[in-house]
């Protein structure tokens, strides 16, 4: 390339808005363009606020809200014209402590200090910051499974009392989806449509909102088990022509007229069903149902086909879902579930034990004719060897 196409290119006058910013400086560092002057608003360094504001444009609605309380914090703990280079890792530390004065539960603290590390480093790719003050300072991000939260909901419950008290077809059939079905309430339980629903084969094709940005994740099959096929037979006979959704009247309205599930608050009105039923009202109230229905099917079914019909891995199954019940101590305690076990491996014992006898079959010398010495100490004495310790800890 010449200086003079360059010159000439340079002098021709390619306005820097013609190109995105990006493109505009790698033309410059080749000197194909003349280099742009920043104004004087981009001279001028972000705050918090201003750069808090250009996250998650493509997010998903409920993250956006998710993201907006954790901005909240951030703008609270530093306030909105804090500039953005200036917070250092001592702040950082500080917004935990912030969040703990705040009265929030450890997982979601822990989630909205990884937004907020998520936030900064986001400016550290785009050159704003040296560093991420999030990254060295000592807060956790990871969310643990608060185990104190976690309870078993039994059958006898939601049959005999909870249902009872539902006031339409529709509770009747959330509740059944969320305990037996294993769905994920609001999200999946308002996503479902009444085309998803197979009932000659005995199967649903259930939506994940939560999960359909992962390749392959968009929905999942799930028997139509025994225990939820009549709740939703009941919701269609009584659903409204022309119905398109199983769960219709309990959606949240929205601008162009249609309904959603995001913004519906439907744990307020669950726990005066459940209070209606007599019952106390447990925590966690929608993922606890889920997390009984995710318990009763690793009992029953492999643990893998468990967790692919709930739509979560095997580990985050164990970690956030599957319960240690009352029930499973009863059974070790009559031993029901291990007898089986107890059996085979004793005769498993038994037959190890017939096949290191030394009478138990005559000594072939041709098959045995590579261990010489073995058939020598055999023959001499029925005594077991003395093993070593090196070969104890083998």
């Amino acid at each position: 390339m010449t200086n003079e196409f360059v010159c000439s290119r340079r002098n021709c006058g390619v306005p820097p808005n013609s190109l995105g910013k990006r493109d505009y400086k790698r033309l410059a560092k080749l000197e194909l363009v003349a280099p742009h002057e920043p104004d004087e608003d981009e001279k001028r360094p972000l705050t918090l606020d201003e750069f808090s504001r250009m996250k998650a444009p493509d997010w998903k609605p409920a993250s956006k809200v998710v993201f907006g309380h954790t901005r909240r914090n951030l703008l609270d703990c530093f306030r909105s014209e804090t500039i953005l280079s200036n917070v250092t890792v001592l702040d950082a530390e500080n917004f935990k402590r912030h969040l703990k004065a705040a009265g929030l539960a450890k997982a979601t603290m822990a989630k909205r200090c990884s937004l907020a590390r998520g936030v900064f480093e986001a400016a550290r790719k785009h050159r704003l910051l040296e560093s991420n003050p999030f990254q060295d300072a000592k807060i956790s991000v990871v969310i643990n499974a608060n185990r104190s939260r976690q309870k078993f909901i039994e059958r006898s419950t939601i049959e005999s009392s909870v249902l009872a008290a539902c006031p339409d077809a529709e509770w009747r059939s959330l509740v059944g989806l969320a305990r037996y079905g294993g769905l994920r309430v609001p999200s999946e339980a308002l996503s479902l449509r009444s085309e998803h629903i197979n009932w000659e084969r005995g199967e649903m094709l259930v939506p994940s909102p939560k999960t359909e940005h992962f390749e392959g994740h968009e929905s999942r099959l799930v028997p139509l088990f025994p225990e939820v096929r009549p709740l939703l037979q009941e919701a269609f006979e009584q659903a409204e022509p022309g119905a398109v959704f199983v769960i219709s009247r309990h959606r949240s309205k929205v601008k162009n007229g249609g309904t959603n599930w995001q913004a519906v608050n439907l744990r307020t009105r669950f726990q005066k069903i459940i209070r209606n039923a007599g019952v106390k009202p447990w925590p966690r109230l929608w993922v606890n149902l889920r997390s009984s229905r995710a318990t009763e099917l690793a009992d029953l079914f492999p643990s893998k086909v468990a967790a692919d019909w709930l739509g979560h891995t095997e580990a985050i199954a164990d970690k956030h879902y599957r319960q240690t019940t009352r029930e499973h101590f009863e059974r070790a305690i009559k031993g029901e579930g291990g007898a089986l076990s107890l059996a085979l491996l004793r005769g498993a014992s038994q037959s190890t034990a017939e096949q290191e006898s030394p009478n138990a079959r005559p000594l072939n010398d041709s098959e045995n004719a590579a261990f010489p010495q073995k058939k020598a100490v055999s023959q001499q004495s029925t005594k077991q060897p003395r093993w070593t310790i090196q070969n104890s800890n083998l």
